[in-house]
């Protein structure tokens, strides 16, 4: 948060004309005239210099700073007035451990102004029950370790990571010149450890990669074409172990052309749902088996925008995905819909508009579900010059448990996973150039300070993963040599 120099607060109170021939000798109004500089400089929070002892420049009154003499020259009074200005000065706004943020006594948003390690913009340092930056949670969110480079890719096909107890396993595609290929990664918790990658795959046409953990393996689903002359991407599966090791080899699991694939574990099987046509839900077996499906599922002028979320419940998968331009009894719409699968009688159940927007209000898109306990925690973005993230809990039959809210006024890609005890969430801005994180309650408030994750990215596109104890942000941005996926640790280490 960038604030009030004492340059900005003094400059606009200079006196004209006599240079402070007002101030009389009593040196009441020189008081009143201090006190006025303090207050305007206490709105801010962020100071620049020594806020106890100087201001960067009263050029009216050819000072530099207040020390004794400038007073003096301003004011024209004896000493006491200097003293008394100098005592406001240190009573109201004050800045005694030097660290460039005012006390919150005066205004400022310093939280402990006797330790120059905590302001609003200091690293939170895990395990020592102090909130150094001033976010009123102690010991989080925070990174855990320095960000680290997962790789450098050509041109980017889509990225995905998921989380087990031990570790995070990264995917991402990358396209050369007339083949693409796919990388798998694992970073191993206990020992710190991002491995080596590991070439997986590659194909003329290889897009859209998204991972899940079952237990024993990783689930990879993802577009492949190996042809130059076929149209068709079939959507297919692989599973590796954390090394990277192939232990079920590429499968395919649909019959046409797919488009933008999702894979989540339903307990005894990898769901699959994808857009051929119709949407299309498919549940894939640890060994690549299919066990059920393909189902059609949807309407035929559905077109994804993207990928299908997946929820397990232990019971049930439930499915959300975006539906721009849906024609109904009640007219035209932009939805978000939802339906539940019974993994045990592959039975499909009905189609609920979940979430209606007006199509005057522009497309709602990118749907992020997860199963909270209870019933299913959901947000979308509202497509608009301004964007918006949404929020809103379904039960089993779709029905809205709560009115949607906005949560992030001006955020796109949006994401969240469930701890057990709370959501956290990841997003950017579209006027800016960050990715964001922020744990979120069942109500849809956020229960933490708003992190930026990439203060340096020329933009950022995010996922995230929780291991049971931390969270995974796998993240992209540009450099100056092209495409960079980084990883970061996030932890609460209370």
């Amino acid at each position: 948060m960038v604030g009030i120099s004492m340059r900005d607060a003094v400059s606009p109170c200079a006196i004209s004309g006599g240079r402070g021939k007002e101030w009389s000798a009593t040196g009441t109004l020189a008081i009143v005239a201090v006190c006025q500089i303090l207050v305007s400089a206490c709105s801010g929070s962020r100071m620049i210099g020594n806020p106890d002892s100087a201001v960067d420049g009263i050029e009216e009154a050819g000072a530099d700073n207040f020390s004794d003499s400038t007073v003096a020259d301003v004011v024209d009074d004896s000493d006491t007035t200097v003293e008394m200005a100098e005592d406001t000065l240190a009573e109201v706004c004050h800045d005694l451990d030097g660290d460039g943020y005012y006390d919150i006594s005066c205004g400022g948003d310093d939280c402990d102004d006797g330790d120059p390690g905590v302001h609003p913009y200091a690293e939170e340092v895990c395990l020592d029950g102090v909130d150094q930056d001033c976010d009123g949670v102690i010991d989080g969110p925070t990174f855990l370790d320095a960000t680290l480079q997962v790789a450098q890719i050509n041109y980017y096909q889509g990225f995905d990571i998921g989380a087990k107890d031990d570790g995070f396993g990264m995917v991402w595609a990358t396209a050369q010149v007339g083949n693409t290929e796919l990388f798998f990664r694992y970073f191993e918790l206990d020992s710190s450890t991002l491995l080596d990658a590991t070439r997986l795959d590659d194909g003329h046409f290889l897009q859209a990669p998204a991972v899940d953990w079952s237990g024993d393996r990783w689930g990879i689903g993802y577009l492949f074409n190996d042809t130059t002359t076929s149209g068709l991407e079939s959507v297919v599966f692989l599973g590796i172990d954390d090394t990277g090791a192939i232990v079920t080899p590429r499968t395919t699991v649909s019959a046409g052309e797919g488009w933008v694939p999702n894979i989540g574990w339903a307990g005894t099987f990898f769901g699959i749902v994808y857009h051929d046509d119709l949407m299309q839900v498919v549940a894939v077996g640890e060994d690549g088996g299919v066990v059920a499906g393909p189902s059609d599922f949807g309407s035929p002028e559905e077109e994804l925008m993207s990928p299908a979320s997946l929820a397990w419940t232990g019971s049930l998968l439930g499915i959300s995905w975006d539906g721009p331009s849906i024609f109904d009894v009640t007219g035209e719409h932009y939805t978000i819909r939802f339906m539940l699968v019974d993994p045990v009688s592959w039975s499909l159940g009905p189609i609920v508009h979940a979430v209606r927007q007006e199509a005057v209000d522009g497309p709602i898109i990118q749907p992020s579900m997860v199963w909270n306990g209870s019933d299913f925690g959901i947000t979308w973005v509202l497509r608009r010059s301004v964007g918006g993230v949404y929020y809103t809990r379904l039960d089993e039959a779709g029905t809205q448990l709560q009115p949607p809210m906005i949560v992030e006024p001006h955020g796109m890609q949006a994401h969240i996973v469930w701890t057990g005890s709370e959501y956290g969430m990841t997003w950017n801005r579209i006027e800016e150039k960050q990715c964001f994180f922020a744990t979120m309650d069942t109500s849809g408030m956020f229960t933490s300070a708003v992190v930026d994750l990439t203060p340096a990215a020329m933009f950022c596109e995010s996922r995230l993963a929780w291991s049971g104890s931390e969270f995974g942000l796998l993240w992209r941005t540009q450099i100056a040599s092209g495409t960079v996926l980084y990883f970061n640790r996030i932890g609460f280490c209370d």
